[in-house]
C-alpha cells in the first residue's frame, strides 16, 4: 500500500510557524472550550498537541509546535466552523491508528524528537502525535 506522504503539508504549516505563538494555540483552544468541547492538554510540561473532544470522542489534535490540525474526517462538521480564522494547515483522516502515512525531513520537522520513537516511513498519526508530544 502506497503511504500518504506528510511532509508537504508539515513543510507549509512550518513556513507560518513564526505567526503561531502558544497565545494563538490557547485562544484557538478557547473556542472550543467555550462551545462545549474539552481540550486535553496539558500545559504543565507544555506538551506539542491537544486533543479536542466532544462527546467523549477525539475529533482533532492540534499542534502547538506548528499551525496544523489533525482531523478525524467524520467529525468535519462539528471542528470546521472554529478554522475560519485560524489559518491552520489541515490534514483529514478517516482513521488515526492505521499505519498510512510517512513523512520525509523528519528530523528537520522535529529536531527535538527521538527519531527512534516511530519509524517515519510508516506510521499512524496517533504513533506520530505520541513520538513528537513534548
Amino acid at each position: 500500500m502506497k503511504k500518504i506522504d506528510l511532509t508537504t503539508k508539515f513543510l507549509e504549516a512550518k513556513q507560518h510557524s513564526a505567526h503561531w505563538t502558544e497565545a494563538k494555540f490557547r485562544a484557538f483552544l478557547q473556542q472550543f472550550t467555550d462551545a462545549g468541547f474539552v481540550i486535553n492538554w496539558d500545559d504543565t510540561v507544555i506538551e506539542k498537541w491537544a486533543r479536542i473532544f466532544f462527546e467523549q470522542k477525539s475529533q482533532a489534535v492540534v499542534s502547538l509546535r506548528f499551525p496544523v490540525i489533525l482531523i478525524h474526517a467524520e467529525y468535519d462538521t462539528k471542528i470546521s466552523p472554529y478554522l475560519t480564522d485560524a489559518n491552520l494547515t489541515v490534514v483529514w483522516s478517516e482513521d488515526f491508528v492505521g499505519e498510512y502515512y510517512r513523512i520525509d525531513r523528519y528530523n528537520e520537522l522535529f529536531p527535538d524528537c527521538d527519531s527512534d520513537a516511530f519509524d517515519p516511513k510508516s506510521f499512524s498519526l496517533d504513533q506520530l502525535i505520541y513520538a513528537t508530544m513534548t
